[in-house]
């Protein structure tokens, strides 16, 4: 386990812990940092962490989300699963609350209310951007891997032989003669055709039609 991982795991332990004591001024913490933490996620996989394609990470909820905001008009994906308003109404809630400590305002008892309903609304949307943060990495990893694959059966077999080559001689070499070129063609249509499908099966039928 990463230490980054781990400290976020210890961060979710921490604020149930706290919650379940009664002690949601400290759970509403843990949730602001989890909530950013999945901001950034969500910053890395549409673009980086940075503005600008920049390295310098960006600070502070609100500047993280509104740079999502501005991403979100040209990538539908993110606009589509980014819960944009509910993480505004999050922020201005939590800051009001932090002012009204400060200022006096409330009661001891009405700021344990307000963090209490802090709370809950924090970990819904922690599971809200969890999800999407998630969705958003599977889709560009498959879609970068379909990019790649496509342009090198598109352009040039080579890159794909030499990687697919040792194991398809294996087969002969392991004298798998009997329905080699079935287990061949399941095997390969369960890595390839989930990208190409077109592709593929080309690359296949011109495999299977040759020896070693």
């Amino acid at each position: 386990m990463n230490q980054k991982r781990e400290l976020y795991e210890g961060f979710h332990e921490r604020m149930s812990a706290a919650s379940k004591s009664g002690f949601h001024l400290e759970a509403s913490w843990y949730c602001y940092a989890m909530i950013e933490d999945r901001l950034s996620s969500l910053l890395k996989n549409t673009g980086g962490i940075g503005r600008n394609g920049s390295a310098r990470p960006i600070r502070m909820l609100g500047k993280k989300l509104e740079e999502l905001n501005n991403r979100a008009t040209s990538d539908e994906l993110l606009k589509s699963c980014l819960p944009s308003q509910e993480v505004h109404d999050w922020k201005e809630n939590r800051n009001s609350l932090m002012h009204a400590m400060a200022d006096g305002s409330l009661s001891l008892s009405e700021i344990e209310k307000q963090a209490y309903l802090l709370t809950l609304s924090g970990e819904k949307l922690i599971k809200n951007l969890s999800a999407a943060a998630m969705r958003l990495k599977k889709h560009r990893s498959n879609r970068l891997l379909k990019n790649s694959f496509g342009a090198c059966v598109d352009g040039n077999f080579r890159a794909i032989e030499d990687h697919f080559v040792g194991w398809y001689r294996q087969l002969f070499f392991l004298k798998i003669k009997q329905d080699h070129q079935k287990y061949a063609v399941e095997m390969g249509q369960s890595f390839f055709l989930r990208f190409s499908a077109g592709s593929g099966s080309e690359f296949l039928h011109r495999w299977t039609s040759r020896g070693p």
